[in-house]
């Protein structure tokens, strides 16, 4: 299992051994479930804190649910083959609390889920991702004649000018046959890296037609090694004569998900090059291409060129020049979408800008601190948001999360809410009510394990609400 890993992991091989001869309760455990795969990557990459309780705990996949780990928490709970669910991303930070953030996620995304990713460089999986994948502006129903005619008329859909030859290729995201989450994915070679990239990825949402990003399928990519960009400007497209003679272009046109999204005919109208200012538009859905033209920018009055247009807000419709952009920033916004917005109406999390409107579109929380992070960094307490890493909440025992000053450290190092547990008047160790009761002696409290000597037998068990 540990070949070639540290010294550390070939003693917790070695001494996984010993339990299963020592012990009953992790010899079944041993038996019946494999160590999650998660643990195994992680221990690859480095020491767990304390591999001595990581091998007590043996944690493996949920049988109930797979997105999930189970463990066993002590050896009281391992004799009575009882088990704690919990997220793989907590787990993960409480025995490697130096693991950096984005790897937690890498590896939620890659151990801690039911979907099934693809990455396919064909014509035809492009268009099959879009025709049956999330809903998109480019997805043509045929059962629409109106879309249906649109099509005939194109004589093609509009992606397959995204052509495999150019590096284009797709990712997909499946729970069976369905594909519930895809992205449109470039890779340009050359001599000295190969640059892999994608833009925007759609996840499928029933009851609405608009399909939100895919974070599940980013996590994903970005353990393949993709970058999220802005853009595909630099690009090249299929040149494919259009069938639509009423068109402006006598070219297929998809709309350009991105900050550019304007072309240039090229290469005797073998190519497309996506390119700012670009002699034509591509922001329709229906295939086509419009003409661009140069405008006066609405902030300065000042005239700009085609290549020196910004729109701005979410529906672009207030342009601006190169003049007055360095007042706006881009932004995802309402329904992921990305837009330029005032500078005062930006948000920055992690790195990445959002439309302060529209922070819930994109799970984004604003902290009891009036920080903002993701949701995915965040828990909630008490009605307020939290980061995960705050110092001032812990995780409790039942796997929830709680204020510190609420809570009291329990003898086995979890924790509990105050009134989950009683503290022995003996060691000072605090004990939950449903899992030890306690023993009363003069009026005080104390664990079995350290009840004091008497002279008469007067030490009885309490008994208490939470225990019965």
């Amino acid at each position: 299992m540990f070949v070639g890993y540290s010294e550390k992991a070939k003693n917790f091989c070695n001494a996984s051994c010993i339990l299963y001869r020592t012990r009953d309760w992790h010899k079944m455990q041993q038996i019946h479930n494999t160590l999650h795969p998660a643990v195994i990557a992680a221990f690859k990459l480095d020491d767990p804190h304390d591999w001595q309780q990581l091998l007590l705990e043996w944690p493996y996949v949920a049988k109930t649910d797979v997105t999930r780990l189970a463990y066993t928490r002590d050896e009281r709970s391992g004799q009575d083959d009882r088990q704690t669910l919990t997220s793989l991303g907590k787990y993960l930070k409480r025995h490697w609390p130096d693991m950096a953030d984005h790897i937690i996620r890498d590896y939620v995304a890659k151990y801690a889920t039911e979907s099934e990713f693809r990455i396919e460089r064909t014509t035809e999986a492009i268009v099959n991702a879009v025709q049956n994948g999330p809903s998109s502006c480019m997805q043509f129903d045929e059962d629409e004649e109106d879309q249906r005619d649109q099509l005939d008329k194109l004589g093609h859909h509009p992606y397959e000018v995204y052509a495999p030859q150019y590096g284009w290729h797709v990712a997909t995201r499946r729970l069976g046959h369905q594909i519930v989450g895809r992205a449109l994915l470039m890779q340009r070679d050359n001599d000295e890296t190969k640059h892999k990239y994608y833009v925007r990825t759609y996840r499928r949402k029933d009851g609405d037609n608009y399909s939100q990003p895919d974070d599940e399928l980013m996590q994903w990519l970005n353990s393949q090694g993709y970058s999220h960009e802005n853009s595909w400007k630099g690009e090249r497209l299929a040149y494919i004569a259009s069938g639509n003679t009423r068109s402006d272009s006598d070219f297929i046109a998809p709309y350009i998900d991105g900050g550019v999204q304007t072309v240039d005919v090229g290469g005797g109208r073998q190519c497309l090059h996506i390119c700012n200012g670009g002699e034509w538009e591509c922001t329709n859905q229906d295939g086509t291409a419009t003409a661009t033209n140069s405008c006066t920018c609405a902030d300065c009055g000042s005239r700009i060129s085609e290549d020196e247009q910004h729109g701005i807000g979410m529906y672009g419709d207030h342009t601006v020049g190169e003049c007055c952009i360095d007042d706006y920033t881009y932004v995802t916004g309402r329904r992921g979408n990305e837009y330029h917005v005032s500078n005062d109406d930006a948000v920055c999390v992690d790195g990445d800008w959002y439309d302060r409107e529209y922070l819930s579109d994109n799970e984004i929380v604003e902290l009891n601190d009036g920080e903002y992070c993701k949701m995915d960094d965040a828990v909630s307490v008490n009605d307020e948001w939290y980061h995960v890493d705050d110092e001032t909440i812990v995780c409790d025992h039942a796997g929830d999360y709680q204020l510190r000053d609420d809570c009291v450290e329990l003898h086995d190092g979890e924790w509990a809410l105050g009134d989950e547990a009683w503290e022995c008047a003996g060691s000072g160790n605090w004990y939950l009510h449903d899992d030890d009761t306690p023993v009363e002696v003069d009026g005080e409290m104390y664990h079995e394990d350290y009840v004091p000597e008497t002279d008469e037998e007067d030490t009885t068990p309490v008994t208490t609400k939470e225990s019965t």
